[in-house]
């Protein structure tokens, strides 16, 4: 009977072992999913991988993956609903080798990685690697990815800006001509201008460009053209000319206080 009594308290401690270790796994498990940092990347179990960075000061930056693309998405410190989605297009200079070298260079990314840019939205950075040759001929992706990013953090719909500068700037007005329709507002910073020819087609956006004073500069004299055509059938564009900037620094100007591209953009 001893024996019988032995035999059947093994067992049962057998069982509570196995349940507690049960529960460990479960536990462990579960842990992965809360993107902490340094952990491999996390899958939301929509196709988007995130991780946190290993560095950096802004806790409300992450690293994701979904699609085509690698992005950034930076969001406010209050992450209420229905707040508006800037979507920015990098430069060929701070697109850096991939999503990690974006940080490494000036411009929006570094600064928000830092946490020295605060705004009142959500901040969309993809990188454009493995996307497409240019932000138009990727405009398709980027459409899908913003519609996941929408729908997934409950963002407005209706509040979809689209800034970028250098090359990204020259994206926005290539999309901005091809689906006018599919944003609140855009801010290209420098670029290059559309055709004259093609002013007609931006008739109904709401357009914000940011381009150099400097007159020798032929790229922002193209921009300066293309905008004073263009305000002839359009009273929504505005121009905000820079005194200091130019191709090479237009990156800087996101976080350029006096200037505020993305408080201005969101305001609109």
């Amino acid at each position: 009977m001893k024996k019988k009594i032995l035999l059947v308290l093994l067992a049962v401690a057998l069982a509570a072992s196995t349940c507690s270790l049960c529960s460990c796994m479960k536990g462990k498990d579960n842990s992965t999913n809360t993107n902490t940092v340094g952990e491999s990347p996390v899958t939301d179990g929509n196709g988007a991988e995130a991780s946190k960075p290993e560095k950096g000061n802004n806790p409300n930056m992450a690293k994701y993956h979904y699609d085509a693309f690698d992005y950034w998405l930076c969001v406010p410190d209050v992450p209420n609903e229905d707040l508006p989605l800037i979507v920015y297009l990098h430069d060929s200079s701070d697109g850096g080798s991939g999503i990690d070298g974006m940080i490494q260079k000036d411009g929006l990314t570094k600064s928000l990685y830092e946490n020295n840019l605060h705004v009142n939205a959500y901040v969309l950075i993809p990188n454009l690697s493995g996307a497409g040759s240019s932000w138009y001929d990727a405009r398709s992706k980027l459409q899908d990815l913003i519609s996941y990013v929408t729908s997934a953090n409950r963002t407005d719909a209706s509040k979809v800006y689209l800034t970028g500068v250098g090359k990204g700037a020259t994206g926005v007005y290539e999309i901005a001509m091809a689906i006018p329709n599919a944003f609140a507002a855009f801010a290209p910073i420098g670029g290059n201008a559309p055709r004259i020819t093609d002013v007609e087609k931006l008739k109904d956006v709401k357009l914000l460009a940011y381009v150099s004073v400097d007159i020798e500069d032929t790229e922002a004299a193209s921009v300066m053209d293309f905008m004073f055509e263009l305000g002839k059938i359009n009273t929504r564009v505005e121009i905000f000319a820079l005194e200091n900037y130019n191709h090479s620094s237009y990156v800087n100007l996101y976080s350029d206080m006096e200037q505020n591209p993305l408080q201005t953009l969101i305001s609109h």
